[in-house]
């Protein structure tokens, strides 16, 4: 008879190897205890360019936390993101953001995701005591008293600590038996990215239009932006369907001459988009991160900035005990993590449903009580810098 391999044990296992999970897999690492990352794909097609990109904005707060943790500097990288304007389309009512009402040089930066998952993959193939397996699909969990264990195609993994990054259709989440809450928006995200001929200076513009909000978003080099159209699903599909002449004629008009000619540099592409998350932050040695936690609704480009602040508690409190002699999987501290986190997120939650109803609504009071709060915060200092220092992390 066959003799089955024998288990891995390691401290720490970390289910999905995208930005957050390899985020956690080298902060763990750096902590001194054997980790292992488990992604049912392949890290070098993650880490390899994508058209249109993905395009993350990673908050100046963001950015110090990584930092803290992982010793990388991400501020050196990518797009700074140095202005923000808020705007009604055609009306004259606009919302200025300048980081150097904060005392910062800028809001922090875009990056394509593929380059930061290139960034972190490099950085976790330096790690002693980090092992990466790709092409590993999991077929079942099991909650222990003293561990957590997980049965791959290419083995079983039993480690104190578990945590789940495998996205917001999270397989091990649906394994542990979490509920989650689901909403659809009935919209679509229509990302392309497009080259015009002057340069952004790192300015992101936010335009509310009345088909749905639509950001021009900077990206590195000066002259290339990706777009964010947010679209009821059928008017999505009707434009995703348009000839490329069509699709260029609303999307200019949309855009605007502001950085000169422009030309579309790939092709539409649509993303349903949906909130779902779940207020049970854990299961025995099983605790959830990023999106297998809350996948939130673009609009205000916060979603990778929670998960990151998610991070933060977590892994202190995984540091805590480690310096406290305590097991890193059940704990006091670990237990902080859903006390220290969840009035944050639900907050966020809340906030990114009401901005997008309030902001792809085109009823005429709606929009003209939006156009008279954009100018009158724009006139309040104070208003100002609270938001400011809000999307900044600070």
């Amino acid at each position: 008879m066959k003799r089955s391999k024998a288990a891995s044990i390691v401290d720490a296992v970390i289910v999905g190897g995208g930005y957050l999970g390899l985020l956690s897999g080298i902060a763990l690492a750096k902590l001194g205890l054997k980790t292992a990352v488990l992604e049912k794909g392949s890290f070098n097609a993650m880490a390899g360019s994508h058209s249109p990109c993905r395009l993350f904005a990673i908050s100046q707060g963001s950015c110090q936390i990584i930092k803290r943790h992982l010793e990388l500097d991400l501020l050196s990288f990518g797009q700074k993101i140095n202005h923000i304007r808020v705007m009604e389309f055609n009306v004259d009512a606009y919302l200025d953001f300048d980081p150097k009402n904060l005392g910062l040089p800028n809001f922090g930066i875009m990056i394509e995701e593929s380059k930061l998952h290139s960034m972190l993959l490099s950085e976790a193939r330096k790690q002693k005591g980090l092992v990466l397996v790709d092409g590993c699909r999991i077929h079942d969990v099991v909650n222990n008293e003293d561990f957590a264990e997980i049965i791959t195609e290419k083995g079983v993994y039993k480690a104190g600590l578990a945590l789940i990054c495998d996205g917001k259709n999270s397989l091990v989440r649906s394994l542990l038996g979490i509920e989650t809450h689901t909403k659809s928006y009935d919209q679509m995200g229509v990302v392309c990215d497009v080259g015009h001929k002057l340069s952004h200076h790192g300015i992101a513009v936010e335009k509310f239009i009345p088909q749905g909000p639509f950001a021009i978003l900077p990206k590195e080099g000066g002259h290339e932006s990706s777009i964010v159209w947010t679209l009821e699903t059928k008017l999505a599909h009707t434009l995703l369907n348009l000839d490329k002449d069509s699709q260029f004629a609303l999307l200019k008009e949309r855009f605007g001459d502001y950085l000169g000619e422009i030309k579309i540099k790939s092709k539409l592409k649509g993303y349903p988009l949906e909130l779902k998350y779940t207020t049970q932050y854990s299961s025995g040695r099983f605790y959830l991160l990023g999106d297998a936690l809350h996948a939130i609704h673009p609009i205000a480009g916060q979603g990778l900035n929670l998960s990151v602040r998610d991070f933060n508690v977590l892994m202190t409190a995984v540091s805590d005990s480690i310096g406290q002699g305590l097991n890193i999987g059940a704990n006091y501290n670990i237990l902080k993590y859903f006390k220290s986190r969840h009035f944050d997120n639900q907050v966020m939650i809340e906030s990114t449903s009401i901005l997008n109803a309030l902001f792809s609504n085109n009823v005429y009071a709606v929009k003209c009580a939006r156009s008279i709060g954009l100018d009158l915060v724009n006139n309040m200092p104070a208003a100002k810098k609270f938001f400011m220092s809000y999307a900044s992390g600070q």
